[in-house]
């Protein structure tokens, strides 16, 4: 039963009740009326015999899970307020994490600081970054709140004071071999010694797929989001030109990209044009007797309309990198044996892979500016979309609407191919 008391401040009858976690007491409601704060009380006390009744059955982790789920189908109201993408994470912590690093059997008014310092030293030893294991921490205050809501409980409850950042021994340590958290840009033979690697042997799909991707990336400094809602459909082989006016966001495919809805045709280097029309070639076949509208759709789903998952793409690098001795890295896997993720312990390209990539191809282009007329300010900013660009006048004026048999997209073609020299051995793509 909860522990309660009333004092009177400021005109006002305040009630309170005893957090057994700090031994403080806590306000939960006033009122000028003595009846209105007595009434509250013994509801108080009832619901906290409920509360002890339901609780006494009740596990952390069954629960949590009850939450999420409940959070999920609130966001899916179109009422709400909320997105699914907002609240889905909490699923995602129970599955990848409370599930299968927390105690089990504990109930919902068993939580101490020691608990919750043991969880997150545990979910960190298992693969799980600090970031991450700080955001399942912090998802704690929020069940809680839930709890309550629900009637689960009437304990204001450890989370609601605990914190990471309190807890000097939970502190992330920084090895003296990682690098500052920062976008590191591959370099032209890093590049090309990257290419070598994973270049296909044969016709395997897997691998073409593969290789593909990462050459896009490279040619044209697209968004992961943007590459990955890429269709066949949005690629004009006449003009050697791919329009990027689609995105993944929330898991669909949106018309609009990153930039306020902006979109752009950009030039496609002759090398990447070669690859695509490869890869175009085997999906094709490997795909029967549907034919595929995405660009890059995962393999996984033969059948289906499915694009390539950005994690697919970051553990393909991640593993090149570590065969090519710029990465060191973990596969970490659940007790059962399933493959959970690739874990990071040193990465010479930390951060995001996509982003690696786009300041390869936009640094490449401005490198390759000097003296030549025809890579402009307004051709490297259409190629690469930079947010600015609706604000640039004539940016699209000097690049969408040419004859391909023009001179100047001749000249556009050949200042475009020399700002990404020998990075792919052509003789061996066929």
């Amino acid at each position: 039963m909860a522990h309660t008391k009333v004092t009177k401040r400021h005109g006002y009858h305040v009630l309170q009740v005893k957090d057994k976690e700090t031994g403080k007491y806590k306000q939960v409601f006033k009122s000028k009326q003595i009846k209105e704060v007595n009434r509250k009380r013994v509801e108080l006390q009832n619901n906290t015999i409920k509360a002890d009744e339901a609780v006494s059955q009740r596990t952390i982790v069954d629960t949590y899970k009850e939450f999420a789920l409940d959070k999920i189908a609130m966001a899916e109201h179109p009422q709400s307020g909320m997105r699914r993408k907002s609240v889905s994470h909490y699923l995602s912590y129970h599955k990848k994490w409370i599930n299968l690093y927390f105690p089990p059997n504990l109930l919902l008014n068993q939580i101490t600081v020691k608990v919750m310092d043991a969880f997150f030293l545990k979910i960190k030893e298992k693969g799980c970054s600090h970031k991450t294991a700080v955001l399942v921490v912090k998802s704690f205050y929020t069940f809680m709140k839930w709890c309550i809501e629900q009637q689960y409980t009437t304990e204001v409850g450890v989370m609601y004071s605990y914190k990471v950042k309190n807890r000097p021994h939970l502190k992330d340590k920084v090895t003296a071999n990682m690098l500052p958290k920062k976008t590191v840009m591959i370099t032209r033979p890093e590049v090309k010694q990257l290419f070598k690697h994973i270049m296909p042997t044969d016709k395997d799909p897997h691998a073409w797929l593969k290789f593909t991707t990462v050459v896009t990336l490279a040619f044209t400094g697209l968004r992961l989001g943007e590459l990955r809602a890429l269709r066949w459909d949005r690629i004009d082989w006449n003009l050697g030109r791919m329009t990027i006016n689609q995105a993944i966001s929330e898991g669909k495919i949106k018309d609009q990209v990153k930039a306020d809805g902006s979109f752009a045709s950009v030039k496609m280097h002759s090398t990447l044009f070669k690859v695509l029309g490869i890869w175009r070639e085997i999906q094709s076949k490997y795909f029967t007797p549907r034919k595929m509208p995405l660009v890059f759709s995962s393999l996984k789903y033969v059948h289906e309309t499915t694009p390539l998952a950005d994690r697919t793409i970051n553990e393909w690098l991640k593993m090149a990198y570590c065969d090519l001795g710029w990465a060191e890295i973990e596969i970490v896997t659940y007790p059962n044996g399933k493959k959970s993720h690739i874990r990071n312990i040193s990465n010479k390209f930390d951060g995001c892979p996509s982003k690696t990539f786009r300041h390869f191809a936009a640094t490449s282009l401005t490198d390759a500016q000097a003296g030549n007329e025809i890579l402009t300010d307004n051709f490297i900013k259409g190629q690469i979309r930079h947010r600015d660009i609706r604000l640039t006048k004539g940016l699209y004026g000097d690049h969408t609407n040419l004859d391909p048999s023009g001179e100047r997209a001749a000249a556009e073609q050949e200042a475009l191919d020399n700002a990404f020299p020998d990075l792919i051995d052509i003789k061996k793509l066929n």
